[in-house]
């Protein structure tokens, strides 16, 4: 199977595995930054307990996402909320943004990627709005457990078929394209989000939704890329640019693949690597300083805008 392959070289070429996924950087978000300076706690003792709370949820998070499989059948209506959430997981969904549309007609839709939850999607999501200064609409990536959410990038990365997630991707996507009010998409997709709007590109056809008209509407921007499949549709449409720190173990099983898999993986547009870069953390890895290791990337041209 390619699949294996693609692993098992992505691994070799991959010196610290742990340092490509949680990188070097100690980086409190931006809320917590600004809690800091308006308040007049001691610092240290507030770092601490932040660096302690953030740990825990996450240690919490893994947990229950290791251990907790969900049930693969349908939850009754009558079910307390927290047995459905605890024991069935939840569905991907299409969140809109209080203003969905920025001041020029844009849509900005963000996925996720592996174990996602209501909480550390938000989380990112702000974190994307602050970078670009944009209402940021979601489209949840529903976790359903590690070895679950492994599978579907698997199917994802293997097969023509669409998963849950990229179907709810799939429509959402199609309906914003043919809305004229709404100028531009841009999607910004984040690790197993990569697989899934890939997945889309490769079914706008059965829809009709593969003419120029259409197409040009659409902008992606990958981060840690690690779909199999990515092409243009049509005279280099739609707009496509993939992110990948040098040492992230999963843009290697994709954008960043080292040569022994290159025949295996096939992603059109223009792809930035950072050569110092290691971790696969969204915003402590890839959105914090931006600009400085990623220059001649579209997405510039927003934040520039926005600092003037």
């Amino acid at each position: 199977m390619n699949i294996i392959k693609i692993l098992y070289y992505a691994y070799l070429n991959t010196p610290n595995l742990y340092r490509s996924i949680f990188g070097y950087n100690k980086f409190f978000d931006y809320n917590y930054d600004n809690y800091i300076e308006n308040n007049d706690i001691d610092k240290d003792y507030k770092t601490y307990f932040h660096i302690f709370y953030e740990d825990f949820i996450v240690i919490l998070n893994l947990i229950y996402n290791f251990c907790f499989i969900k049930l693969p059948f349908h939850c009754p209506s009558w079910m307390p909320d927290f047995i459905r959430i605890l024991f069935f997981g939840s569905n991907s969904k299409y969140i809109k943004n209080e203003n969905e549309l920025d001041e020029n007609n844009n849509c900005f839709i963000y996925i996720n990627g592996i174990l996602g939850n209501n909480d550390s999607v938000i989380k990112n999501k702000n974190q994307l709005e602050h970078f670009l200064n944009k209402p940021v609409n979601l489209l949840i990536n529903s976790s359903d457990t590690l070895l679950s959410d492994l599978i579907e990038s698997l199917i994802g990365k293997e097969t023509d078929e669409l998963t849950e997630a990229s179907t709810v991707a799939f429509y959402t996507i199609t309906r914003k394209l043919l809305d004229e009010k709404i100028n531009k998409i841009i999607v910004v997709a984040y690790s197993q989000g990569s697989i899934i709007i890939a997945k889309v590109l490769n079914s706008l056809h059965k829809l009709g939704l593969n003419k120029e008209k259409y197409l040009k509407k659409l902008e992606i921007y990958c981060f840690s890329n690690c779909a199999s499949n990515m092409k243009y549709i049509l005279n280099e449409l739609p707009y496509i640019e993939s992110f990948a720190n040098d040492n992230d173990f999963v843009a290697k099983m994709g954008c960043n693949c080292p040569e022994e898999i290159k025949d295996l993986i096939n992603i059109d547009g223009k792809i930035f690597i950072n050569k110092d870069g290691h971790g696969h953390m969204l915003y402590k890895d890839y959105l914090y300083n931006f600009s400085k290791n990623y220059p001649l990337s579209r997405l510039n041209n927003i934040i520039k805008k926005n600092e003037k």
